[in-house]
C-alpha cells in the first residue's frame, strides 16, 4: 500500500512540473505576442504582421483549452483510481474480516468438541480403553510390518513416494497425538514419519490452530499425570 502511495505522489509531482513548465510556456508565448502587439501598433500597415499576430494569438488560445483539458482528463483519472483504491482497500478488509470470522468459528468448534470429549470421559473410560488397546494392537501389528519393509526403502513403495504413504501416513499422525511411541516401537517407520512431516505441503496441513494446540497439549498433560495415555493403556 505504501509503494502504491508512492508511486501516485511520485506521478503527481511529475505532472505537476510538466504544468508549471507549460504555463512559464505559455507566459513567454504571450509576452512574445504582447510585444508584436507593441510592432503592429508601430506599424499597423504592415498586414502580414497582423495576421501573424491573429495566428499566434489563435494557437495560444488553442494551446491554454489544450492544457485545459488534459487537466480535466487528469483530473477525472485520478478520481476513479482513487475510488478504484479505496474500493480495492475495502473489499480486502472485508475479506480479512470474513476469514478472521471463519478461524474464530472453527477455534470455537474445536473448543466445543475438546469440552464435550473431557465431559464424556468418565463415562466411556473403560469402553474406550479396550478400543484403544484393540486398536494399538492392530496397528503394533501393521506398523511391525510397514517398520520392517521400510528398513529396505525410503518409502512403502520402491517406486517412491505415493498415495500409500500419505494414506498411513494421516493414521500414524492420528495415533502419534494420542501418544503412540512411532519412533520407540518402530525406529524405520519413525524415520519415514519425520521425513514425511517435514513435507512443507503435509506440515501445513497437520498443523493444528495455536488454541486448538494449547488446549491439546493441556489435556494431553493431564493425561499423562493421570496415566490415562496410550502407553500406559495399551501398554504399549
Amino acid at each position: 500500500m505504501d509503494a502504491m502511495l508512492e508511486r501516485e505522489r511520485v506521478a503527481a509531482l511529475r505532472a505537476q512540473r510538466e504544468k508549471d513548465q507549460k504555463r512559464r510556456d505559455i507566459r513567454k508565448r504571450q509576452a512574445h505576442i504582447n510585444n508584436e502587439q507593441i510592432d503592429i501598433k508601430n506599424a499597423i500597415e504592415r498586414e502580414d504582421a497582423y495576421n501573424e499576430f491573429i495566428r499566434d494569438k489563435q494557437a495560444v488560445e488553442k494551446l491554454m483549452q489544450d492544457i485545459a483539458e488534459e487537466i480535466q482528463r487528469e483530473e477525472v483519472a485520478r478520481v476513479k483510481k482513487k475510488e478504484r483504491f479505496k474500493k480495492e482497500m475495502n473489499d480486502a478488509m472485508e475479506m480479512r474480516r470474513m476469514e478472521l470470522e471463519r478461524r474464530r468459528q472453527e477455534e470455537k468448534a474445536h473448543d466445543i468438541a475438546c469440552a464435550e470429549y473431557r465431559q464424556t470421559q468418565d463415562l466411556r473410560k473403560a469402553k474406550a480403553e479396550a478400543k484403544a488397546k484393540a486398536a494399538a494392537e492392530k496397528f503394533r501389528s501393521i506398523f511391525n510390518e510397514l517398520d520392517e519393509l521400510l528398513g529396505n526403502q525410503e518409502y512403502l513403495l520402491p517406486e517412491g513416494l505415493s498415495v500409500l504413504d500419505i494414506a498411513w501416513f494421516i493414521y500414524a499422525n492420528r495415533l502419534g497425538l494420542a501418544g503412540y511411541p512411532i519412533g520407540r516401537l518402530h525406529p524405520n517407520l519413525g524415520k519415514w514419519y519425520e521425513r514425511m512431516e517435514q513435507m512443507p505441503e503435509i506440515a501445513k496441513e497437520i498443523e493444528l490452530p495455536p488454541p486448538v494446540r494449547e488446549n491439546f497439549a493441556a489435556t494431553r498433560a493431564e493425561h499423562l499425570a493421570e496415566g490415562m495415555h496410550l502407553e500406559a493403556v495399551a501398554g504399549l
